[in-house]
């Protein structure tokens, strides 16, 4: 949400999706199209139909009101206000975008065993990654690290009881920050809506986060590619290019965002245990869902375990996803672990 990722990287991304969706269109088919910008990137929307049924208008009314729920952008948001201390979580649960939101996160934060959690927002300003806009810092500080790390752990500071969320303690109001699923959330939101409109064949991209259902039609599938983890950001370069059919699919990666310290990288995944970026060789994961919101929060929670780790997160929890982990070896080459069928 915001912007987070980094407008100038999604208009380039942007004229590469756009050309996925459209090549290898048989002529007879009729794709309408949808662009824009929104949550501080850029979205595309191309869908099946013979004529143009959805309108840019109720699609960016939709941006706007998934925004004024849990973007922290926005002063006047539910989440905003709720990080601000002008509303309780009761009060804040009666937004169903907040409440949809605070239940997946929870949801994921018990199944990763905390490796997911929308509490950092505290934590994740100190870093220089989060809503406050500032360039990284200059010195670490554990201290001032541990004193921010009592804001957070969703385990610790809420409880779901009869299907009831409710905060454990008052005395500590942590900040929340749902830029780890929000986006993947808003591109499930929109595929509702063209599900309830009649329209079964469309893929729907936001700040590349993709669904896509059925087909172009003459059944020519839906193409989408996986960036090559490079960090210069104004080189792009695709790893591998995948039809994608009734799956969603999101990325998560530590090769554009981060800063050097002292010779030292430190990327914008932060782990959950210690307030800390995490330090590993993972450079990002793909995640494969039948929900958006899914693949946007896994990308995330292996971007935290790291290779190994995620591998055994995948194996023990035999979730219905593929991924696809690029990373590092110990000579620097780029190598992939990927649970897709060749």
């Amino acid at each position: 949400m915001g912007n987070t990722r980094g407008l100038m990287r999604y208009l380039l991304v942007f004229a590469f999706v756009i050309f996925l969706f459209e090549s290898c269109v048989n002529k007879t088919t009729h794709i309408q199209k949808i662009t824009g910008e929104a949550q501080g990137t850029t979205y595309a929307i191309s869908y099946v139909s013979d004529e143009y049924t959805i309108q840019k208008s109720s699609i960016d009314s939709i941006f706007t009101e998934i925004d004024n729920a849990v973007s922290h952008y926005v002063k006047a948001s539910v989440v905003s206000r709720f990080n601000n201390n002008e509303i309780n979580l009761e009060e804040a649960l009666k937004n169903n975008h907040f409440k949809n939101l605070i239940y997946l996160s929870y949801q994921w934060n018990v199944l990763s065993n905390g490796a997911f959690d929308i509490t950092m927002g505290k934590t994740s300003n100190y870093w220089g990654f989060g809503a406050e806009k500032k360039q990284g810092i200059s010195i670490i500080d554990s201290l001032v690290i541990d004193s921010l790390m009592q804001f957070c752990g969703m385990n610790r500071l809420f409880a779901l009881e009869n299907g009831t969320i409710f905060y454990t303690n008052d005395t500590i109001r942590t900040s929340l920050d749902f830029n780890a699923i929000a986006q993947g959330y808003s591109v499930d939101v929109l595929s509702d809506y063209l599900l309830e409109n009649n329209i079964e064949n469309y893929i729907i991209e936001v700040g590349g986060e993709i669904i896509a259902r059925g087909d172009k039609g003459e059944g020519e599938t839906w193409k989408v590619a996986i960036d090559k983890p490079l960090s210069d950001a104004e080189t792009r370069e695709f790893q591998t290019t995948l039809p994608l059919t009734n799956k969603a699919m999101a990325t998560s990666g530590n090769y554009r965002k981060f800063y050097m310290l002292d010779g030292k990288k430190y990327a914008h995944t932060l782990n959950p245990t210690n307030g800390f970026p995490v330090q590993h060789n993972l450079l990002s994961a793909t995640v494969f869902a039948d929900n958006c919101a899914s693949a946007d929060a896994l990308a995330t929670i292996l971007m935290v375990l790291g290779v190994e780790k995620s591998k055994a997160f995948i194996a023990n929890n035999k979730l219905p996803i593929d991924v696809y982990l690029i990373y590092e070896n110990e000579k620097g080459e780029l190598e992939v672990f990927s649970t897709l069928e060749d």
